[in-house]
């Protein structure tokens, strides 16, 4: 949980730096945290792990630079993959982000429906956006980072991956 803790010890301390809502979220996570050192629900850490080490494992670019994650981006994948109820199933089924721009927002997305793509067996993950222009920003990440990450692309180019980029925007994934 040392994603959620770090961020939220983080906004407590700098609560001028952080929107009303921001906070209010924080601590709406740092409830669900109370709830499971109290027993009620379940705190998957290894799934986390695994997010997000398939996040450090892509490349955005040509240079080969990984994508390093910030704090509220490792926050935002904890919350949402971390917390599970007693069965084992994932609690919070709908994420919303409101940031500013040129904040991530776009590469977390995609690295979120790429991991989905790669690693549930037979999903389907649709990219919806305010306008086809955002889509496509969105869907040509998706396919820099199947590119430019070593294991992607090896996938890619055994056929394993599949990527048409005329209308229908389609990437496949056949393990």
């Amino acid at each position: 949980m040392k994603e959620l803790i770090d961020y939220i010890e983080y906004v407590r301390a700098n609560p001028k730096t952080h929107a009303v809502k921001t906070r209010q979220a924080v601590e709406r996570i740092a409830a669900m945290v109370e709830r499971v050192k109290a027993g009620e629900i379940r705190y998957d850490a290894k799934e986390v792990r695994r997010v997000c080490t398939f996040f450090e494992r892509l490349v955005a670019d040509e240079t080969g630079k990984r994508i390093k994650l910030t704090m509220w981006q490792k926050f935002f994948l904890a919350g949402i993959f971390g917390f599970r109820d007693t069965s084992g199933t994932i609690i919070l089924n709908d994420a919303f982000l409101f940031i500013a721009k040129k904040n991530g927002k776009t590469a977390l997305i995609a690295g979120i429906a790429l991991y989905y793509l790669i690693m549930v067996l037979a999903a389907q993950v649709l990219l919806v956006a305010t306008d086809y222009s955002q889509a496509k920003i969105a869907f040509e990440m998706i396919v820099k980072y199947v590119r430019n990450t070593p294991t992607l692309a090896e996938a890619l180019a055994s056929g394993e991956i599949f990527i048409r980029e005329s209308a229908p925007l389609t990437i496949a994934y056949y393990p």
